[in-house]
């Protein structure tokens, strides 16, 4: 029986090639069942690189689509100390003054508040507590509440903001006697220009 299988085998193998047949296929055809032709290998996968933060970015949205707010900053507080100047510019109102400024500066405050209402005072005194003020590192601020008159006015310009209250006014910086009277012309424009000059040098930078 093989014999005869292989004495047809021959003929039916020129004939397939005749007919353009794979002669693999038909000798494989003679053993048995055709073993299915192997598919095309696949192509390699290409891999993309990896965006920094794109996995994290889709999983936030894959989980509910949502961008995430930042949470929001908290809000600054600022510690300031009111001190009240409210009489004439003398020797109580300086020792007012130093102790306010010694609080705020153990408190570690960020602004010194005058709450004033003074018709003014004495020239001297003034002085000393814009050099009292010039020596507060924060922020200093008059409120005119409701005049600062005179010497008042002077320490106003020391300070780096001044703010008024509905009715309040400012101005009136001359310099006069003790008792209220004028000082002689020449007099008065030296010291006028001293004061000029001397609060400028203390508001400079403010």
């Amino acid at each position: 029986m093989i014999s005869r299988l292989r004495s047809f085998a021959v003929p039916l193998l020129l004939l397939w090639v005749a007919l353009g047949l794979s002669p693999v296929v038909a000798l494989a055809s003679e053993a048995g069942p055709a073993a299915p032709a192997s598919a095309p290998a696949a192509a390699p996968a290409v891999e993309k690189p990896a965006v920094p933060g794109k996995e994290a970015n889709e999983g936030t949205r894959a989980a509910g689509d949502t961008a995430i707010a930042p949470a929001p900053k908290a809000a600054t507080r600022i510690k300031a100390v009111v001190i009240p100047v409210r009489e004439a510019i003398g020797e109580p109102i300086l020792y007012i003054v130093r102790r306010g400024l010694k609080q705020a500066i153990n408190d570690k405050a960020d602004v010194v508040i005058l709450d004033m209402n003074t018709p003014g005072g004495a020239l001297n005194t003034t002085f000393e507590i814009l050099e009292a003020l010039d020596k507060f590192e924060g922020q200093t601020i008059t409120y005119v509440n409701t005049e600062a008159i005179s010497a008042g006015a002077l320490i106003s310009a020391g300070t780096h903001e001044i703010w008024f209250a509905p009715k309040g006014v400012i101005g009136a910086a001359a310099p006069v006697l003790s008792g209220g009277q004028d000082v002689e012309a020449t007099m008065k424009q030296k010291i006028v220009s001293y004061l000029k000059a001397r609060v400028r040098a203390v508001s400079a930078g403010k």
